[in-house]
């Protein structure tokens, strides 16, 4: 058992973390964007080698604040939404941004580290996409 333990529970700690944070994140930006009139949302995924093919297929869908998301076969009012099942939830690093004036696009992806010359040519791939 203590040869199987370490691994099994390796990170689980900060994994519970970031989930309940991202939980609590969805449901406050959520109540802020409807407390203060914003009328669409969109669904926004770090686009990586780890993103969920669901969140990726995401990425870029826009729905009145009162209407969920369809993600991975779910509905899911923000990311992180506690009622979609833990395979949608746990470590989900997406996120949710207001739609203004009907104005929906995407910022560029966040660096995720690695060299990234400072060229024209490097800023221009990087710039937002338009959806």
């Amino acid at each position: 058992l203590g040869e199987i333990f370490p691994p099994t529970y390796r990170n689980r700690s900060e994994n519970i973390a970031r989930t309940e944070v991202a939980i609590v994140q969805g449901i406050i930006t959520q109540a802020t964007y409807e407390r203060n009139g914003v009328e669409q949302k969109q669904w926004y995924a770090l686009l990586d080698g780890d993103t969920r093919p669901g969140h990726a297929a995401a990425h870029g869908q826009v729905r009145k604040i009162g209407e969920p998301f369809l993600v991975d076969g779910e509905n899911m009012m923000h990311p992180g939404d506690p009622v979609a099942s833990v395979g949608n939830v746990a470590g989900c690093r997406c996120d949710e941004l207001p739609v203004i004036d009907g104005e929906t696009s995407l910022p560029a992806q966040p660096w995720a580290g690695g060299y990234q010359p400072n060229t024209a040519a490097a800023r221009a791939s990087s710039a937002p996409v338009r959806t």
